[in-house]
């Protein structure tokens, strides 16, 4: 997990190098979006771990059926919780032209 993370901030360092040139409004988008997914991040990873404990107690207590209904309810939670994530961020019609100077959204 510490290596995911530090692999994370990694990749937000290589998006900024990337975008640096386009200017300040480009920026602050990969500065905000690198924060959300930081602040996700271990939400999201506690979720996963539970989700794994939850299913090898059931397959180590020789419950099969078990161990298929929480991994059936761990994805469906998983595109439930991804839906979400997607309504919330998708961007309002207007904003969705490229920004050019004097432009606002």
């Amino acid at each position: 997990m510490l290596v995911s993370a530090l692999l994370h901030n990694l990749q937000s360092l290589i998006d900024l190098f990337w975008v640096g040139r386009l200017g300040h409004t480009a920026i602050a988008g990969v500065a905000m979006g690198g924060t959300v997914i930081t602040i996700l991040f271990p939400g999201i990873m506690g979720l996963s771990t539970g989700a794994v404990a939850v299913v090898a107690r059931a397959v180590g207590a020789g419950r099969p059926a078990a161990a298929a209904a929480a991994a059936a309810q761990s994805i469906g939670m998983a595109f439930w919780l991804g839906f979400r994530c997607l309504c919330c961020s998708w961007p309002t019609p207007r904003c969705r032209a490229p920004a050019t100077p004097g432009r606002r959204c």
